[in-house]
């Protein structure tokens, strides 16, 4: 990647992190990324309580990220910690789209706890003084990382993807790409069903509150690639969509719809006169980070004793550094 990508990339610390079901279907969540220009992969991190994005990426290792300062701008994480958004201070911002390629590490959790430990405080001061409450939240800092080492890059310097085409890196064809740790051999922990409600009902409050969702569909190449649309509009059975002219997948077959922390909607792209995404399902929220209410909580310390046993390792210890 030149250096402009690198800086980009740098920039933000939050991604759009998509992957691919084994059926298929792209899921985006909005996730913390750390990187630093020079570097070989952008890492995520992913609580071990609930692992599903990380297990989806050593099942199938092509991945997606999105990043850029107006792309994540509407999103509750940004805004708590930046205010709400200056329109005039996001225009011509930057827009980085990654193919990648992901590798799962999860065989020292205690070592990943340590690290994401210290990098999140890093670069989130305000949690400091809270170090007390927030250090008791295990099912938190209990982490898998995964690393995405980028395959092609799509990169819009000033963030018009829909007037202008992006430049473009692409890795050699020989490169070669780290593989995940090796998988635990027991049973995964059962999907937890967390709270949800009508789509409908979600549908309605988060698109006045974020204007730009993210698109997520897979290229030709089999990669889920995260995408601002230019506007959506609530539709009966999902939502109307005016795409950009440079979009990196044509919009048809299976699709996520997100709202950054406060929505995912999984469903099927139609192109037609107007492009449609139909809704199947709302993915259900995880409970909030720092404010679990006590038997959400009781079910995260038990999902997070059963990955560790299935991967016969301790409960990690969280300390500052």
């Amino acid at each position: 990647m030149n250096a402009s990508m690198q800086a980009a990339i740098a920039a933000t610390r939050e991604a759009e992190y998509a992957t691919l079901t084994r059926a298929g279907m792209p899921i985006a969540n909005p996730l913390f990324h750390y990187y630093q220009p020079g570097y070989s992969s952008i890492d995520v991190a992913t609580g071990l309580a609930y692992p599903a994005k990380a297990d989806r990426a050593r099942a199938n290792p092509k991945v997606g990220l999105l990043l850029g300062p107006a792309v994540h701008a509407h999103d509750p994480i940004a805004m708590l910690e930046h205010g709400a958004p200056d329109a005039s201070a996001l225009a011509d911002q930057p827009v980085v789209v990654i193919a990648a390629r992901a590798a799962v590490r999860d065989g020292d959790i205690q070592a990943n706890t340590d690290r994401y430990i210290g990098q999140f405080l890093a670069e989130h001061p305000k949690v400091g003084p809270d170090w007390d409450l927030v250090k008791t939240k295990l099912h938190y800092w209990a982490r898998i990382w995964v690393e995405c080492v980028p395959v092609r890059v799509l990169f819009w310097p000033e963030g018009r993807i829909d007037s202008e085409a992006p430049l473009v890196w692409q890795a050699a064809a020989d490169a070669e790409y780290p593989q995940s740790d090796r998988a635990p051999q027991s049973a995964p922990t059962p999907r937890a069903d967390w709270p949800v409600e009508h789509w409908q009902q979600r549908a309605q409050g988060v698109i006045r509150a974020f204007p730009q969702p993210i698109l997520t569909a897979a290229d030709g190449d089999g990669f889920p690639l995260p995408f601002p649309v230019l506007g959506a509009e609530l539709a009966e059975d999902g939502f109307a969509l005016t795409l950009a002219r440079h979009s990196p997948w044509e919009p048809v077959g299976p699709a996520c719809l997100s709202f950054g922390a406060m929505a995912t909607f999984l469903g099927a792209l139609d192109d037609g006169d107007v492009t449609r995404f139909r809704v199947s399902r709302l993915i259900g929220n995880l409970p909030h980070v720092f404010d679990t209410p006590d038997d959400q909580l009781v079910t995260m310390m038990g999902r997070l004793r059963a990955e560790l046993d299935r991967r016969s390792q301790s409960m990690p210890v969280v300390e500052r550094p």
